[in-house]
Parts: C-alpha cells; structure tokens; sequence
C-alpha cells in the first residue's frame, strides 16, 4: 500500500497548532470545509487554500498575521519507499504577498525525513533566500526544528522593514514548522 496525502486532515491538524487559527474553523469540519477556492473562476484542486492566522506576533498590534496555504503537491516514490509532498505558502501583505514554497520527504511508515524551502519577498528580493534541505532520521520533529532553527539563524539579523514585515516573514520559520508537523499528521499508509 502506497503513502497519501489526506487532505482534509491537515486543515484539523494545522488549526491544533499553537498561535494559529482558521478563520471561522469549525470543530466538528472534516477539514472539507477549511480548503476554498483562492479564485472561484477557477475550481480545479489546485486553486484551493487554506486562510490561517498567526497570533500575537506584532508589538501592539492586535491584528493578527494572514497566511495562506496551497493545495499540496504530491509524488510517490517508486516501490513505495514514501512521498515528497510540496506547497507553497503565502505571507498575505494584500496586493503584496510574500512566498515561501516547502518541500517534504516522508519514508514508507510516514516519518518526515527531509524538508527544504526557499522564501521570495516582494519588494526585498535581495532578502529572498534558499535553504539547503535539512535531514534526519530521528523523527518528524526533529526535521520540522531543524528547518525552523535554519531560518530563524538566517533571518535573526534580517531586517525587513517595519514591525510587520519583519513578524510576517519572520514568522515563515514558525509556520513552516508547523506546516511540516500538520502534514506528517496527515499521512497515511
């Protein structure tokens, strides 16, 4: 039996994050209901998001920090030795958004072992940045930190601008991890 992507669970997973939060999520959703259509032209799967909020990461601003996740991108790897899950995740600035796309690997028994990303920011593209995938065989969490603790030393002198563009990207390592641990929960033989 090969690896898949349950899509409707991450939604559950992702809103069971700490600082985070789907809009108007509802507990007893199976997730269907979290993913919509980023421009309802166009219905294909791959236009579907997931709208997610970030608390309390800007010094006296109440307001929180809008991002979004794209529907996931998947590959099995041959003989069922496990699947690379991709996604890109946007940093909602309104008519500027911010980008991050995020690349997984998961062995046969769904342990993540591998993740890399690569940000892209609008208007500060000499601040744009790729990582080296970071790797392990000791466990989702540990690759989900790894990757983090690489941004955060990459971004910890960053400066972007004003309070909320330096919480908004900086806040990708925090997102990023959180992503990693949503999708490991919802990988299923």
């Amino acid at each position: 039996m090969s690896q898949s992507l349950k899509y409707n669970s991450f939604p559950n997973a992702l809103e069971s994050c700490d600082k985070l939060n789907i809009p108007d999520f509802k507990s007893n959703d199976d997730g269907s209901k979290a993913w919509k259509y980023y421009d309802s032209k166009y219905k294909g799967d791959y236009n579907k998001v997931v709208g997610f909020q970030y608390q309390d990461q800007v010094p006296g601003d109440d307001d929180p920090l809008n991002y979004r996740v794209w529907y996931m991108e998947t590959s099995t790897i041959k003989d069922n030795l496990g699947l690379l899950v991709s996604c890109k995740v946007d940093y909602d600035r309104g008519n500027r958004d911010d980008h991050m796309v995020l690349v997984c690997g998961f062995n046969h028994a769904g342990q993540l072992l591998m993740a890399q990303v690569a940000a892209q920011f609008h208007g500060a593209e000499d601040k744009n940045f790729r990582l080296d995938p970071v790797t392990s065989d000791k466990g989702t969490a540990t690759v989900a930190q790894g990757l983090y603790d690489a941004m955060r030393s990459l971004q910890k002198k960053v400066d972007y601008g004003d309070d909320r563009d330096n919480a908004g990207r900086k806040g990708f390592a925090y997102v990023a991890q959180m992503i990693l641990l949503s999708l490991a929960k919802s990988v299923k033989s």
